[in-house]
């Protein structure tokens, strides 16, 4: 775990990606994370990504973090897009992506390898002034 803290750190201050650790208001144990990564030149463009402990899925929580993160990059850092990729059958992660005002740009078919078969991704963008 410190390791893990320790890289995501040196990420951060070369300006390579930007962390959070999410928690339940008041609580200390972490229950996921959502991150900014791959950010161009100018720090114009982000993606994103997102995970949440599968006991805490269907609460809001992921809603309420990305929305806040969101808020950060597009105010605090910037941005003028953020984009995201998710596996094609992800069916939850198209749901919040379209809540967030998320618009899907496009499928890369059989774009990855994941236990024997290829699999499909999906893009999302969303623009800082959607």
């Amino acid at each position: 775990m410190r390791q893990s803290v320790e890289q995501t750190q040196a990420r951060d201050a070369q300006r390579e990606a930007i962390r959070w650790g999410i928690t339940l208001k008041g609580e200390g144990q972490v229950i996921g994370a959502c991150s900014f990564h791959h950010f161009d030149p100018d720090f114009h463009r982000a993606e994103t990504g997102y995970e949440l402990n599968r006991a805490f899925w269907g609460r809001g929580v992921m809603t309420e973090a990305m929305s806040a993160i969101l808020t950060y990059g597009f105010a605090e850092l910037g941005l003028h897009r953020v984009e995201t990729i998710i596996d094609s059958v992800n069916e939850r992660s198209k749901s919040l992506l379209l809540k967030l005002g998320f618009t899907y740009e496009g499928n890369l078919r059989q774009r990855y390898s994941f236990q024997g078969r290829f699999e499909d991704e999906h893009y999302f963008g969303l623009l800082k002034d959607e």
